[in-house]
């Protein structure tokens, strides 16, 4: 393997793991309306609180907007 498909496989395994943090937070934003402590437990100690939080923001203010509309 070359240095190049490594560099690749690890930067496409990194973008999943924002993803799927960001899609936490929307969850936990949307349909809980609280942010989950032990996710944020887990982002704290990691680079990934800022997709989460970013996620768990965006979740809460879909929430506000179909709140508005009913």
């Amino acid at each position: 393997m070359s240095m190049s498909t490594i560099k690749r496989a690890v930067e496409r395994a990194t973008r999943e793991v924002q993803l799927s943090r960001f899609k936490r937070g929307v969850a936990d934003g949307l349909f809980r309306g609280v942010a989950d402590d032990s996710d944020l437990a887990v982002h704290l100690a990691n680079d990934s609180e800022f997709y989460y939080k970013n996620g768990y923001d965006f979740g809460v203010s879909l929430y506000c907007e179909l709140e508005e509309d009913q």
